[in-house]
């Protein structure tokens, strides 16, 4: 039984960073005439590191806390919106004692599930960071609310 509900926690967890994958666009060719600039990548660790930075900004409501691009995708259960909306006014608490990450060094891009709080009930999330240079410029939660008594809520509870 236990081994279900790893498998089910796992294969939700590679369905994000899967689904992030598929999302990015390729990267055109710069032109050869505009200066080179020096590029940031983050280590695996450096990708944790960031998705748990954002994490606590997402439950302090301080989008400055995090290095955002100018220009970013921002989705919340598939619908998208503005950066400092959806969860960002609704956090109450950081993630407790459940969290799992998962960094892609070579992608530049980390995704996390975790229980938090929003409005001081609990939540299970699924979020996904997209890092170009050092900064955001993608991120997708997958926020599942009613943990009582939708199908999948049940079954993170019960884990």
């Amino acid at each position: 039984m236990n081994f279900k509900r790893l498998a089910i926690t796992l294969l939700l967890l590679a369905s994000l960073v899967l689904l992030g994958a598929c999302n990015s666009q390729p990267k055109q060719e710069s032109d050869q005439s505009a200066p080179a600039t020096p590029s940031v990548t983050l280590d695996r660790q450096g990708l944790v590191d960031l998705m748990v930075k954002y994490l606590n900004a997402l439950a302090k409501h301080d989008t400055a806390a995090v290095p955002f691009a100018e220009k970013v995708k921002y989705t919340e259960n598939t619908a998208e919106i503005p950066i400092g909306k959806g969860l960002w006014t609704t956090a109450s608490a950081g993630p407790s004692e459940f969290q799992i990450y998962a960094a892609d060094p070579v992608a530049q891009q980390v995704a996390c599930l975790v229980m938090m709080k929003e409005l001081d009930k609990d939540v299970l999330l699924g979020a996904r960071l997209k890092v170009e240079n050092g900064k955001i410029t993608e991120a997708e939660h997958l926020a599942i609310r009613d943990l009582g008594t939708s199908p999948f809520g049940a079954a993170a509870m019960a884990n």
